[in-house]
């Protein structure tokens, strides 16, 4: 169907592109993007993270660089969506450094910002780093969500800081998180 319409609305092409990039083949999101550029069309907010989202699955880090200089030229480098979908591709192509590179950009971070950092840092074996950017979160007055607990109670799992591991445990609880699964399991655990 999607053959036989015009090829002028993004919004087409971000619905297609986002189900090969949920669902696979991954190739074909990657496949149509490039087929968005040929077409002369610009890539938007949405089908940014949806091909980087491919680019993460196949672990596609020579693709996925081309597709970070697009995002530099489109003026799309500081979108919190695309900024986390460019960390959350780094991560798992292990390139945690040019992860933390796209995180120090953005200006206006928000939570789901700061939690693909933690992720990122705890996915490649960096649990220090992960509880210091965890520190540094709380110092600036972001509310953790239940996946920054869980990420932060994890890392210090990781590293053996059993000390901050009950730090978190306490903070979890003063926020409200005492009668959570995932958090309790990640407090079990560690």
């Amino acid at each position: 169907m999607f053959d036989k319409i015009p090829k002028t609305n993004i919004f087409l092409w971000n619905i297609l592109i986002r189900g090969y990039a949920w669902i696979g083949p991954y190739e074909a999101a990657i496949s149509l993007y490039n087929q968005l550029l040929d077409h002369g069309l610009v890539p938007d907010n949405f089908t940014l993270p949806f091909v980087l989202k491919a680019c993460s699955n196949l672990s596609a880090i020579n693709v996925g660089r081309g597709i970070h200089d697009q995002v530099r030229r489109t003026g799309w480098e500081m979108d919190v969506f695309v900024g986390a979908a460019l960390i959350d591709m780094y991560a798992k192509c292990s390139c945690v450094n040019d992860s933390r590179r796209v995180f120090d950009k953005i200006v206006n971070k928000d939570v789901v910002l700061w939690n693909s950092m933690l992720s990122a840092y705890s996915q490649n074996g960096h649990p220090e780093e992960c509880l210091k950017l965890c520190t540094e979160m709380a110092l600036r007055d972001f509310r953790p969500t239940e996946a920054t607990l869980v990420t932060a109670i994890s890392a210090s799992t990781d590293s053996a800081a059993i000390i901050q591991g009950h730090g978190i445990h306490g903070y979890s609880w003063r926020l409200g998180f005492e009668f959570n699964d995932k958090v309790k399991t990640a407090l079990v655990d560690m």
